[in-house]
């Protein structure tokens, strides 16, 4: 299957959605992802940050006190761009557009992740994390406090979009 999705058509479907899918975001995806939000220009990433905005308010007000500070604009721009070409993506695997998220879901997902509340939302969702660090993040380029949040909000973002499927 596709990029590590389980898809199964659905009968007389919804505009073409899928009746069940379950995307699960890979080692191999995340790299992907990565390489995809390192090469992009500024009038794509323009064009994915009005894309992320209009899909998922939630996210964007979550994140957006981050990208007001200036130390901080690198992170926020890599986070809101990476989410955008995972839901572009997730979104494509489907054949339709995926929820909204509130953006008291996120950061209560966000919260659990942190804790490390693995009996509350699963060892998979709490391994996010370390797979972000260690797969997306170049070592380096984004300092400690940068580097724990774009891992906690990634991890919270990508952990919704799976639970969507």
């Amino acid at each position: 299957m596709r990029c590590g999705a389980r898809l199964k058509l659905a009968l007389g479907g919804n505009k073409g959605c899928l009746e069940s899918w379950a995307m699960k975001f890979t080692v191999p995806h995340l790299k992907r992802l990565t390489k995809a939000t390192r090469s992009i220009s500024a009038r794509q990433g323009e064009s994915l940050s009005a894309l992320l905005q209009r899909r998922q308010p939630g996210f964007c007000q979550m994140i957006e006190e981050v990208g007001l500070d200036p130390r901080c604009v690198q992170a926020y721009r890599f986070c809101s761009w990476f989410c955008a070409l995972a839901l572009k993506h997730a979104e494509e695997v489907a054949g339709c557009r995926l929820p909204r998220y509130p953006k008291a879901a996120l950061r209560t997902v966000a919260c659990l992740i942190a804790q490390g509340q693995e009996a509350r939302i699963g060892k998979r969702a709490c391994g996010n994390p370390k797979r972000i660090r260690r797969h997306v993040l170049i070592s380096g380029y984004f300092d400690e406090d940068d580097t724990g949040w774009l891992c906690t909000t990634i991890s919270a973002f990508l952990f919704m979009v799976e639970r969507s499927s």
